[in-house]
């Protein structure tokens, strides 16, 4: 991980060293095991370094390539996978323990000019100057692991790896986006492809590429999953064995540190495989690997908790691996909830990983696995297959599935069990959008925080609200290609950067491997759900690292333990700050409504915790999206 960041000035004039000084410090906040900057006349590169593997205190960037008449120079935050191969393509020699990745960047440009994204696998944002052609070249990965940021106008270019950098060199305040708000108070979070918080700042979509000149910016897509061919003619034990190959080196190379290395250890099966691989993988020069677990272990006398919790301590002894639960009070939600600061792009509302990350802190962690993302391709087929299967004409499969999916049931009531499964999974996919969620309890309309804003920003993004995405549910491969084009995967990695950054913590995420996702993409349906067991490839392949028991354990579907736990702080954090009302400070800004939150707050605070929490789920959100968005900044260029 790294600050990258920089300035082109479009009008011939020059960029002043001051401004790269003061992006900097923005990121020697957080960190800073190293720094360079680079000048010329009307452009200017700068990264501040984060060391965690062991060739990166040998690396000087920006790095200048002297081998071409004009100088080539980039900056980047990258982590390469390909890096021998490339190395074979470019002719340069590799050396193992050396691979810099910032070479190999220069090399691929002077190679493949700016179809040179194609050809790099693993995660990464960064800047070229050509000097010769007068342009800046940039890139972000094809999931979007790694944040690239810009603000661009007719004089002046600028661009980060994270917000503040930008806002810090803005030469006037940045007015908040109107459709940042509205898509952020539809979904609860901000999933659009291109926006943040501020009108001025946009962000380089995932498998993109971004040319700027003094007169053009042009944004170019490299990467096209839907271009992956399906596999017509694949044995289950070549897919299971190929999988395995994929999943461990997809975990290997991203676990690889020289300083403690962190995951997330939940106990379901994503979380179990990473871990286990990435401890396996340790040479033990850097410790054990530190697993997090959000349950908090039970108290004196309270009941154990569920399945998952069990799991999950049970394959930390076994491994070897440091397991760390969290433990924090209502006090200690309060104090994260009124800190966080959602206009950099972190608006995952995720209570608990804030803890997590300063936990791992502690331990020294700068690499965090995760095994999120597996649930969207590794093990998710996407859609309805039996459906898809059933209305493409193949029944006899969808028989089968339908017939197999009820063995575990007693045989008496199995024909009513198949009977049920048929009208769930394969007529009622068939139904118009509105009343299959109708149906299935989904939600008639949308979903609408907006009534937390003043009545002036009610109406200013009233008309720019999103439509609610309508996913495939007859055409799996479809289904996921949406996914990965809606923006709320990449919602999640840009909080997860952005929280991450400020502690110093990569997060990785080897499920979201390209490759991981290619092989997903491209495998029948039919291994997703198998012998009547869902995830099924992804469980056959699990068993190179869980036994048979725990690789075919049938998933939970709740976390009823997590949940009473974290009700019953939200209960004392509601009175808390029902009692301290000048905590919220709800009257400090013209973008929310006042009397709404101080309304929800009043209803919230007297519900009891033996109530059936999913009822005030919703405005209890909507009281969270009015804390955060009461602390946005509104400019002079706001005021209505």
């Amino acid at each position: 991980m790294s600050g990258i960041y920089g300035a082109f000035n479009r009008q011939d004039g020059s960029v002043e060293g001051p401004v790269l000084e003061k992006m900097h410090k923005v990121f020697s906040q957080w960190f800073d095991d190293g720094s360079g900057r680079w000048l010329q006349k009307s452009v200017g590169l700068g990264h501040t370094a984060r060391f965690n593997t062991t060739e990166t205190p040998l690396v000087i960037l920006p790095l200048v390539d002297e081998t071409c008449d004009t100088a080539l120079v980039v900056t980047c935050d990258v982590r390469l996978d390909n890096a021998s191969q490339l190395a074979d393509e470019l002719g340069l020699v590799y050396k193992h323990d050396f691979p810099d990745a910032a070479k190999l960047l220069l090399a691929a440009y002077r190679n493949w000019g700016e179809n040179c994204a194609e050809h790099l696998l693993g995660d990464f944002s960064f800047a070229i100057w050509d000097g010769m052609k007068e342009q800046l070249f940039c890139a972000r990965d094809h999931v979007g692991v790694r944040p690239f940021y810009y603000s661009a106008s007719s004089e002046a270019f600028f661009f980060a790896n994270d917000i503040e950098p930008i806002l810090s060199v803005n030469p006037r305040p940045s007015p908040l986006s109107a459709e940042a708000l509205a898509n952020y108070t539809t979904y609860a979070d901000l999933g659009h492809p291109t926006a943040t918080f501020f009108e001025d700042i946009k962000k380089l979509p995932p498998g993109h590429t971004l040319l700027v000149t003094a007169s053009s910016l042009d944004v170019a897509c490299y990467w096209h999953p839907e271009s992956v061919a399906p596999r017509t003619e694949a044995s289950e034990c070549d897919l299971v064995s190929e999988f395995q190959d994929l999943l461990e080196d997809a975990i290997i190379r991203r676990a690889a540190s020289k300083f403690p290395v962190g995951a997330h250890l939940s106990g379901g099966l994503d979380s179990s495989v990473v871990s286990i691989a990435a401890a396996r993988s340790l040479d033990g020069e850097n410790g054990p690997l530190h697993a997090y677990n959000w349950i908090r272990p039970p108290q004196e006398g309270q009941a154990e908790e569920g399945p998952d919790y069990e799991v999950a301590r049970r394959l930390a002894s076994a491994e070897g691996i440091e397991y760390h639960t969290l433990d924090f009070s209502a006090e200690d939600m309060s104090h994260q909830i009124l800190n966080h600061d959602i206009s950099f792009n972190d608006t995952a509302m995720l209570r608990f990983e804030p803890f997590v990350r300063e936990l791992a802190k502690s331990h020294g962690v700068r690499t965090m696995l995760s095994g999120w993302g597996g649930d969207q391709f590794a093990s998710y087929p996407g859609g309805y297959p039996i459906a898809s299967a059933f209305w493409h004409g193949r029944l006899l499969f969808a028989f089968r599935a339908l017939y197999k999916s009820a063995l575990d049931q007693p045989i008496m009531h199995r024909p009513w069990v198949v009977l049920k499964r048929l009208v769930s999974q394969v007529f009622l996919p068939v139904l118009p959008d509105r009343l299959h969620r109708w149906i299935i309890g989904d939600g008639y309309d949308e979903k609408d925080y907006s009534f937390v804003l003043s009545k002036a920003w009610r109406e200013k993004v009233h008309d720019l609200k999103p439509k609610r995405a309508v996913y495939s549910r007859l055409d799996s491969r479809l289904h996921r290609f949406q996914m990965l084009t809606d923006g709320m995967i990449t919602a999640r990695l840009e909080s997860w950067a952005a929280g991450g950054m400020r502690c110093g913590i990569d997060y990785r995420f080897p499920l979201l491997d390209k490759r991981v996702i290619e092989f997903s993409l491209g495998t029948p349906v039919e291994f997703f759900s198998r012998n009547g067991a869902r995830r099924y490839l992804f469980r056959a392949a699990s068993t190179r690292w869980l036994s048979q028991a725990d690789a075919w354990r049938p998933d939970t579907k709740s976390e009823p333990n997590r949940i009473r736990q974290l009700v019953s702080l939200e209960k004392v954090l509601l009175s808390l700050w029902a009692n301290r009302l000048d905590m919220l400070r709800f009257d400090d800004t013209t973008l929310i409504d006042a009397e709404v939150a101080r309304s929800l707050l009043k209803k919230l605070s007297s519900f009891s915790p033996t109530e059936d929490h999913s009822e005030l789920d919703e405005e209890y959100t909507a009281l969270l999206l009015t804390i955060f968005l009461s602390k946005l900044p509104v400019s002079d260029y706001d005021r209505i």
